[in-house]
């Protein structure tokens, strides 16, 4: 159902720029038909909406399972092309469609956290990101975003909300169609997270603070 996609795009994007002050940095990062998996960070539940409108890519995100049950996200969510994924466990069949989707050519949209942030911070990444550009060597677009946890605070007060997004370079995995042992996905996924880190003010990389302590041993750059 892409008509429902890009017509969902088009409304957030409406929706979106009435609320808040939003600024964008370097757009034209964004690979024009590479296989992608776009790693961001997650402190809001506008971090998604807010990339899947705005990058000039049609993005299926992964997203949390439980909102595949609402009476109203219960159709939204399939019908915008979104992957359910259960965050307790290792979710094989979640995998396997994301793999399907980039095994096409496509573009997927992946918080490697894993779960929203309660204070903004970057937290420890999670290694499926890393599973899953090394199986299909998909190039790997870092997006940061930040000053979205006041939305809701600010709503209550009628005010706009400032909002920055910053889109990374490029990379991929130069490891592709190996098996990787677990400790080794570990590292690379602290690499993934290191480039969301740099794009970062220092008080939100969290866990990825410092940055001397970033490498590049499994990433080449795009």
């Amino acid at each position: 159902m892409m008509w429902f996609h890009r017509l969902a795009n088009f409304l957030l994007r409406l929706i979106l720029r009435t609320l808040l002050r939003l600024t964008i940095q370097d757009m034209e990062n964004t690979p024009a038909t590479d296989t992608l998996i776009v790693a961001i960070n997650h402190a809001s539940f506008l971090d998604p909406l807010l990339t899947g409108a705005f990058l000039p890519r049609t993005i299926m995100p992964l997203s949390k399972a439980e909102l595949f049950k609402t009476p109203l996200f219960g159709w939204v969510f399939p019908a915008y092309g979104a992957i359910p994924v259960h965050r307790d466990a290792v979710d094989r069949q979640a995998i396997r469609q994301s793999l399907a989707l980039l095994r096409r050519g496509d573009a997927l949209l992946v918080a490697p956290e894993g779960t929203r942030s309660e204070d903004g911070q970057l937290q420890r990444g999670r290694s499926g990101i890393a599973l899953l550009a090394a199986r299909t060597d998909a190039t790997i677009l870092p997006v940061a975003i930040w000053g979205t946890q006041s939305f809701w605070r600010n709503l209550s007060r009628l005010r706009r909300t400032e909002v920055h997004m910053a889109v990374g370079e490029p990379f991929r995995i130069a490891m592709e169609g190996r098996r990787i042992p677990r400790e080794q996905l570990d590292a690379i996924t602290d690499e993934i997270m290191y480039h969301l880190a740099e794009l970062m003010p220092p008080e939100y990389r969290g866990v990825y603070e410092n940055l001397d302590q970033a490498t590049e041993k499994y990433l080449e750059r795009r």
